[in-house]
């Protein structure tokens, strides 16, 4: 109850702060990310994920956005393909954000789908009017039977607002 009253407080705060993205705004942007890992210097497998996101502004600086993703994995010449969708918010100050997403993700080669919970902070640089680069950090935790899962991503991608 503690921790709820302390949001409570904290989105508060928030709501008297200058808007920088209004109520019916949208956003669309996407990431892109390639990483190769290696086990004593040959590769073990590598990864290559698409994600991208389209935002409405239901409220000043508050955005409900639904992300589409795309992972294809490759180890020892076998490729395995991962499709999933997110539904989540962001929160705005300025240009930074922080956000909050489900997503419920499957294997191509597997029947059972599982579910995640996806933390994020990052930042807009704005480069040019409506354009940005978006710098994120993201948290993963599975849930479920999927529990044990977790991974820390750093990424970039574009986001343009209107």
């Amino acid at each position: 109850m503690k921790s709820l009253r302390l949001l409570l407080f904290f989105f508060t705060c928030l709501s008297f702060l200058p808007a920088q993205f209004y109520t019916g705004m949208k956003s669309l942007g996407g990431s892109m990310s390639y990483t190769k890992n290696y086990y004593d210097k040959e590769e073990t497998y590598s990864t290559l994920i698409i994600q991208p996101t389209i935002s409405y502004f239901v409220q000043d600086n508050v955005a409900v956005g639904l992300s589409v993703n795309r992972m294809s994995r490759t180890s020892y010449g076998h490729t395995q393909t991962l499709n999933g969708i997110g539904v989540g918010f962001k929160l705005f100050v300025s240009t930074a954000y922080l956000g909050v997403s489900y997503f419920n993700e499957k294997w191509e080669s597997n029947q059972d789908p599982f579910e995640n919970i996806l933390g994020e902070v990052g930042y807009l640089f704005e480069l040019s009017q409506h354009v940005y680069l978006d710098f994120g950090v993201d948290y993963l935790k599975g849930l479920n039977e999927m529990e044990k899962i977790e991974s820390l991503t750093a990424g970039i991608g574009v986001v343009t607002v209107f």
